[in-house]
């Protein structure tokens, strides 16, 4: 009787995909009085920034919990006071650094996702005078809900141009008398008489003040 010859299988020419397990972003649910400044809620399918969030317990009396907030797609502010037993579900977001290229007619900004170079739109009114702060061609961090871009993500300052003022007059850097002056996005700010046009200057992205002169 023949002996029995094993043999191995085959090596496969091309290996089988990998499908990495899918995971789904599942909002946390918390307490009013576990609630801060700067959480997102999901409420009736909103999504509100909270911009203001205060918590006093008055003497022997109930919490008292006032809550401010920003709806993060029409922009519209509002302002509650919940029980402290009260729960809400915090939304799940994901920054992406993002490269801003350029305003279309319509008045959307487009940007590209720097990960995928995925182009995206962000209306004028999800990211208002905001862009003001932002030149073409600067990478921000944008806010993503899901698969849907909400929001951008600001530094504490930005570097921007002067590109109008009046004539800059020397001698008076001491002093506290400012001027108009327009920047290379199109924002309008004060800055002190010795500011000239061509100088790049710090400016606040939260007051819109000016900081100073940028260094080189």
């Amino acid at each position: 009787m023949p002996g029995v010859v094993l043999t191995c299988p085959t090596k496969l020419e091309t290996p089988l995909p990998f499908f990495p397990p899918q995971t789904v972003a599942i909002p946390m649910s918390v307490s009013a009085t576990q609630l801060r400044k700067g959480n997102v809620l999901l409420k009736d399918g909103e999504l509100l920034l909270i911009t203001d969030y205060s918590h006093s317990t008055p003497g022997n009396w109930r919490a008292i919990i006032q809550i401010k907030t920003r709806n993060l797609i029409t922009g519209q502010a509002t302002s509650f006071r919940p029980p402290a037993g009260e729960n809400f579900e915090i939304a799940f977001l994901e920054k992406k650094s993002s490269e801003y290229l350029y305003q279309e007619s319509n008045g959307d900004y487009i940007f590209m996702d720097e990960g995928t170079y995925e182009q995206f739109p962000l209306s004028k009114e999800l990211v208002g005078e905001r862009m003001l702060y932002v030149k073409e061609n600067q990478s921000v961090d944008v806010t993503f809900h899901d698969t849907t871009p909400i929001d951008i993500a600001l530094p504490t300052n930005v570097v921007l141009e002067v590109t109008d003022s009046e004539m800059a007059i020397k001698g008076n850097s001491a002093t506290g008398v400012k001027k108009d002056a327009v920047l290379e996005t199109g924002l309008k700010i004060k800055v002190p008489m010795h500011i000239a046009v061509g100088e790049k200057i710090k400016v606040n992205t939260d007051t819109g003040e000016f900081l100073g002169r940028a260094q080189e």
